[in-house]
């Protein structure tokens, strides 16, 4: 039984998100449409194919007003401001970086983290709460990359997974007065 025989059954499985390790420090790895073949300068052993708490550099940044967050090491900058007078249709249209609530429904200050295992929220649009960790996997996120996005939190809730969507509880309705409008950068 070899090793390419093993490769192409794990390419035939039809799953979309993989690792294969092989001697002599060879790891295939497929995540969403990208194969990609490494030769890994530590053995395998040493090396976790999943990233743990230990893995990551956890964060939290306190938000006090509307402003920007620089996270240089982290990889990304949000931006906080306040608008008013924003018409729905604009809003509904925004790219995935860019979210809108509203401020009669969040509270100062707001935290900006990692997510954390068991961080739960409702997306827009859904009844029920759903994992962090679980949105991003359905929304074919490699798991190298979840750790990039940060979650805000205000009043102990998460309102919203950054680059993805917000808390069903904070969205915008056609009574809302003020709105906080964030924009995610990655870097």
């Amino acid at each position: 039984y070899s090793h390419i025989e093993l490769a192409e059954e794990q390419l035939a499985s039809g799953s979309d998100s993989w690792s294969l390790d092989l001697p002599d420090r060879v790891r295939i790895t497929r995540t969403g449409k990208e194969l990609i073949v490494s030769k890994e300068k530590e053995s395998l052993r040493n090396l976790s194919s999943r990233h743990s708490l230990d893995d990551r550099a956890l964060f939290e940044y306190v938000v006090n007003e509307p402003g920007l967050i620089v996270a240089a090491k982290e990889g990304f900058n949000i931006s906080f401001s306040e608008t008013s007078g924003m018409n729905l249709k604009d809003i509904y249209n925004a790219g995935p970086g860019i979210a809108f609530f509203d401020m009669e429904k969040i509270s100062f200050p707001l935290i900006v983290r990692n997510y954390l295992p068991g961080d739960r929220f409702t997306p827009l649009g859904m009844r029920g709460s759903k994992k962090i960790a679980g949105y991003l996997i359905n929304n074919k996120v490699p798991r190298e990359n979840r750790i990039k996005y940060p979650v805000v939190i205000s009043g102990g809730r998460i309102i919203w997974l950054a680059g993805f969507v917000i808390d069903d509880s904070v969205k915008v309705t056609s009574g809302t007065g003020k709105t906080l409008k964030a924009e995610l950068s990655l870097a």
